[in-house]
């Protein structure tokens, strides 16, 4: 199993389901759309080809963190203590769920592009991969 492709695959599955729902896309209609968008993004940037930290975050910002509801998921991950906590504290939550996923789809696809160069990136994220992907575990 290649740790990148579970942790993304978890990831868009938990945070853009939310949102699917609430356009009528089915959830993995809406990931591949996403997928084949990012896919011809990193074809046609050749700054994300040659691996740019400011490129790649570009990318990550306009074509994927758009599709997630933060406030919805950061609202499930906190559970009880979000009716506890203030506006302020729940936008505070709500923005560092967000930089903290941008950073982690950034650090994903840069360590990808590092370590299997843009075809390796490309095979990540199309759905060739997917079909061998029976089950996901996300430890928290």
């Amino acid at each position: 199993m290649n740790p990148p492709l579970l942790l993304i695959s978890a990831l868009i599955t938990a945070f853009v389901t939310p949102l699917a729902l609430a356009v009528e896309i089915a959830p993995d209609a809406l990931v591949k759309s996403i997928s084949e968008e990012v896919i011809a993004a990193v074809r046609q940037n050749k700054g994300i080809q040659a691996g740019d930290a400011s490129k790649i975050a570009e990318l990550v910002e306009a074509r994927i963190l758009p599709h997630f509801d933060f406030r919805h998921t950061t609202q499930i991950a906190m559970g009880v203590s979000w009716r506890r906590a203030t506006p302020e504290q729940r936008e505070q939550l709500t923005r560092v769920a967000g930089i903290s996923l941008a950073a982690t789809y950034r650090s994903a696809f840069a360590e990808e592009v590092r370590n299997h160069g843009i075809d390796g990136l490309i095979s990540l994220l199309s759905s060739r991969n997917r079909g061998a992907l029976k089950s996901v575990s996300v430890n928290t």
